[in-house]
């Protein structure tokens, strides 16, 4: 295919800084920067056009780079830059490697792919895996995934959504087994990146010449990004039906059936969309409602409880960073569960009788009296303006269990969650910025924001690739602190993150504010340290060192990128308090102690350590902390309950099913090893460094001069406050010394540790 492109050269002293971009090009020669340019404080842009050249490979296009001294302060030497255009297949020397991902091997393709029908008309087409699928924020419970799309058999037979390209083929060659190929007259596309647009584009391959052309139903995002990602020969086999951004419409797949749609754009998926179906009730909610867990059972057999923590934790990596767009599109949708059919009474006890009666006689007189019952709350319909809930009889995510009889508890907890998230940010936030080009950068910036949100700091999360400098100074102004992450391309920041950098740089008023930098890169990174260098020199603090991160990231990158994001809450947390002191000095203060505190600090408890690890040891994961507030919590089978402060490292360790270590420590050695757990670490620093620890059959460490230590594995985590308590079960014990007394921990207050 013709390559064409621009080249846009700014001459920036001796620097110059060459951004590609996709744009039709018909000019014919080759213009370059006047001689006698400039040296400008700001970039001074002058256009220079490539010749199109319709058998000219990619490789022959390009920006190379001479290696030239700086004459700039900074960390790095940069290179000055030339345009060059050729109609030769040229090989870059190894001091011009490209700027993106090394040549990925090929995708391996995963062949559990099943098929249930869910409704009279609805199958689901569910791909599964026990495998720890990838090293994203989301995925690191490592309890397996599914992947599922829904197809309706309408008249205009349709496919809700496709499945990852790791279950392409195996997906494809169920269709046609199935003889649903080349009868698919519409594909709705809930969310679509590069990977599942590799599956459409096998799907597209493999339909018959003779086949309907395809109508694809997608945000307006997704229709501009989808025929970027397909070949131009495919282009022609479909046409796109788009959602306006923030916007609802309606679909008539035949025979009258509507299917509803509403976008719920996030800054990690601005192309997202949801999908109500009214004749049966299901709504496809794409991302919401998701969990990433390998599970036999298509819907939520067990119940809530049985998800929960899946539930929980998927929201906690995905949504609680851009609680206002989770927030919008609850109230677009406004989700009311359709009432369970009456059930015959021979099988019903008492209380369900009871409920039952008292359900049917309120709507006896509800009707009698010409009334409707009020609805649960008041919002968005996607099939009717004049009915404002979504009535549904389930939620079908594209990834976990269909959620039935957990529907009403899992919509309300939703609720819970985002109003969490929102008070936390009026009280404290902080905003996290970036651009991802190939997904690196947007996983690292999850895994911050995660970390944001367990030190009680709200987040904002913003994609500097759809949003407005003016936007960006705004959140970054009215927030107490912010992050900022880039990819490094063609030796530099792209454009977007370079705007919203210099846009926060011009606002003096930002400067005092706690900031962190991150970003990925294929060979160099010079984007990273090119933010890190602006913000020193204009004097901005920061929480934590710069993280660099090279391809894609590891369990290792991502534990780091969470302790930086707690880190970061922690720093604006404390200037807050420090803020606040300053307000309370001179007014009046209460001369009287808190005795309630100072009873609850009368509670002795034993001094222990938790220590637990996760991953190979390629990549493992390692914490441990300080505890007190620990206790035996049942004879059979033993358990013990520990209290975990929400910042704390060591939490994201503690899931359903995985094991840890109570260290008891006793009077004799307490001391060095709780100086050596008090001592403040740098993310993914190592907890145990110096001590000569020993390993238990669980994996986890053992300290040395301890009382006993106890193997444990969760089984339940409670949320309370600015805690959690985890139940576990004790799976073997050892005393390491029987005469050693046990260290215990005196309290003057119960408002500290």
């Amino acid at each position: 295919a013709a390559l064409q492109a621009t080249v846009q050269v700014r001459v920036w002293g001796e620097h110059s800084i060459a951004r590609m971009s996709a744009i039709p090009a018909a000019a014919t020669s080759l213009a370059t920067p006047p001689a006698s340019a400039p040296r400008a404080r700001r970039p001074q842009p002058c256009r220079a056009r490539l010749l199109p050249a319709s058998s000219v490979s990619r490789a022959s296009l390009g920006v190379r780079a001479s290696r030239k001294e700086s004459q700039l302060p900074g960390r790095h030497a940069r290179p000055s830059l030339k345009v060059y255009a050729s109609t030769d297949v040229t090989e870059a020397a190894p001091s011009e490697a490209p700027q993106g991902p090394p040549p990925s091997a090929p995708v391996k393709q995963i062949e559990d792919i099943r098929a249930t029908q869910i409704a009279a008309d609805v199958t689901q087409f569910r791909g599964l895996t026990k495998e720890h699928l990838k090293y994203e924020i989301e995925y690191s419970l490592k309890r397996g995934s599914s992947d599922n799309t829904y197809f309706i058999a309408a008249a205009q037979p349709t496919l809700v959504d496709v499945v990852d390209q790791e279950y392409a083929d195996a997906f494809i060659a169920l269709l046609k087994k199935e003889g649903i190929l080349n009868k698919l007259a519409v594909i709705v596309l809930g969310a679509c990146g590069p990977k599942r647009a590799k599956t459409l584009e096998k799907l597209l391959v493999a339909r018959s010449e003779s086949a309907p052309k395809l109508t694809i139903v997608c945000s307006n995002v997704a229709a501009r990004n989808v025929p970027e990602f397909l070949p131009k020969e495919l282009l022609p086999k479909f046409e796109t039906s788009a959602v306006k951004q923030g916007g609802k419409a309606e679909y008539d797949i035949g025979g009258g059936r509507k299917l509803s749609f509403v976008a719920t754009p996030t800054p990690r998926w601005p192309d997202l969309m949801m999908t109500y179906d009214a004749s049966t009730g299901l709504l496809f909610s794409s991302k919401f409602f998701s969990a990433h867990i390998y599970s036999e059972t298509v819907n939520d057999e067990g119940g809530f409880r049985a998800f929960n923590e899946d539930w929980r934790f998927y929201f906690d990596c995905m949504l609680a960073p851009a609680a206002k767009q989770t927030q919008n599109a609850l109230k677009k949708l406004d989700l009311s569960v359709a009432p369970e059919p009456l059930k015959s009474y021979t099988t019903a006890k008492g209380i369900d009788i009871l409920k039952s009666d008292v359900a049917l006689v309120k709507g006896f007189f509800t009707k009698l009296m010409g009334k409707t019952p009020a609805p649960e709350a008041k919002g968005f319909s996607p099939s009717s303006s004049e009915d404002s809930t979504t009535t549904i009889k389930g939620l079908c995510p594209l990834h976990g269990p269909i959620v039935e009889a957990s529907a009403a508890e899992l919509i309300r907890e939703y609720g819970d969650w985002v109003g969490a998230r929102l008070r936390d940010a009026e009280r404290t936030s902080a905003v996290v910025l970036y651009a991802s080009a190939y997904g690196n950068t947007a996983a690292l910036a999850q895994a911050i924001a995660k970390g944001v949100c367990k030190a009680g700091v709200g987040v904002e999360s913003i994609n500097c690739e759809f949003t407005a400098g003016k936007e960006i100074v705004e959140a970054v102004e009215k927030a107490d602190g912010f992050v900022i992450g880039s990819p490094t391309l063609g030796g530099h920041m792209p454009t977007p993150v370079q705007e919203a950098l210099g846009a926060i740089l011009a606002e003096s008023s930002t400067r005092k504010k706690p900031c962190g930098v991150f970003g990925s890169f294929g060979w160099s990174g010079e984007a990273v340290d090119e933010i890190e260098k602006r913000l020193t020199d204009a004097g901005y603090p920061f929480a934590f060192d710069a993280i660099r991160c090279k391809f894609k990231p590891t369990d290792k990158t991502l534990q780091i990128c969470e302790e930086s994001g707690t880190d970061l809450g922690q720093a604006i947390r404390k200037n807050r308090a420090k803020e606040n002191r300053k307000l309370a000095k001179g007014s009046f203060q209460p001369t009287t102690s808190n005795t309630t505190a100072q009873a609850v600090g009368r509670l002795v408890g034993t001094l222990c350590v938790v220590t637990a690890e996760d991953g190979t040891d390629e990549d493992k994961v390692s914490s441990g902390m300080l505890a007190s507030w620990v206790s035996q919590a049942s004879f059979t089978p033993p358990g013990i309950t520990v209290a975990v402060a929400k910042d704390r490292a060591v939490e994201s360790l503690l899931m359903r099913g995985n094991s840890f270590n109570i260290n008891v420590l006793g009077e004799g050695g307490a001391r060095e090893v709780s100086k050596a757990m008090l001592k403040p670490f740098k993310p993914g620093e190592d907890r145990f460094e110096g001590l000569d620890i020993k390993k238990s059959s669980n994996g986890c460490v053992v300290l040395p001069g301890i009382n006993a230590y106890l193997e444990c594995k969760v089984s339940d985590k409670i949320e309370t406050g600015d805690h959690w308590i985890v139940y576990a079960t004790v799976e073997h014990g050892e005393l390491e010394d029987a005469n050693m007394l046990t260290a215990m921990h005196h309290r003057k207050s119960g408002a500290t540790y």
